[in-house]
Formats: structure tokens, C-alpha cells, sequence
């Protein structure tokens, strides 16, 4: 049994995450590790990261 630790929960934690699950199976054990206990999925958050939106346009943040 292996045991794989992926570092934060953004889009990419989540895809990793979601691909080794359905690749290894269920005798491997995936652990998320994140600062935050809450998930926030906002699709405009990808947009403050790659420079098209601000942070203050973002009502939310």
C-alpha cells in the first residue's frame, strides 16, 4: 500500500487528487494536505492568479 500526500487544495490539488484516486485504487490512501479547512470554488479566482482580474474587483475576497 502506498500512501501519497498532495500539497494544497487549489484546481491543481483537486485534479491530482482526482486522478491518482481513480488510477491507484482504493489500496492506496491519498491524503490532501491545505491551511485552510474551507475549499472556496470560485472559477473567477483563476483569473486574480493569472493577472486578468484584481483581487478588489473580486467581491468575494
Amino acid at each position: 500500500m502506498a500512501k501519497v500526500v498532495v500539497l494544497g487544495s487549489g484546481f491543481s490539488g483537486h485534479t491530482a487528487i482526482s486522478f491518482l484516486r481513480k488510477d491507484l485504487g482504493k489500496e492506496h490512501e491519498v491524503v490532501m494536505i491545505t491551511p485552510n479547512s474551507k475549499w472556496q470554488y470560485i472559477p473567477s479566482n483563476i483569473w486574480i492568479g493569472v493577472g486578468k482580474m484584481s483581487a478588489k474587483k473580486q467581491s468575494v475576497l
